[in-house]
């Protein structure tokens, strides 16, 4: 005897219902990182420089772990309007690796 369409279509649609539930089962079985189980990070230095009449900034900061990061910029005009204007900005960044190494 052959089956209809009728007899296949709940079959298919009880075994994807299955493996939809054994993926939603692996999902919950994955381990779960919470912001808890991670070191907080202190801010050890800290500087900070607006100038609105030289349309310039700069900031910079040090963290416990070692992440130092540093960035200014100013405005500058980028075509031939008043309206193009743009923010210029530079900046540099280290930390240090699992080994020991600075990268920058």
């Amino acid at each position: 005897s052959t089956l209809s369409s009728r007899e296949i279509n709940p079959q298919i649609n009880m075994k994807s219902m299955l493996l939809v539930a054994c993926f939603l089962a692996v999902a919950a079985a994955a381990p779960q990182y919470y912001e808890t189980e991670r070191p907080q990070v202190l801010i050890v230095k800290q500087a900070q420089n607006h100038d609105t009449e030289q349309q310039k900034y700069s900031f910079s900061f040090e963290a416990d772990n070692g992440i130092v990061i540093n960035e200014s910029g100013n405005l500058k005009e980028i075509g031939p309007t008043v309206e193009n204007v743009g923010i210029v900005s530079r900046g540099s960044y280290s930390y240090p690796g699992e080994n020991g190494a600075r990268y920058t």
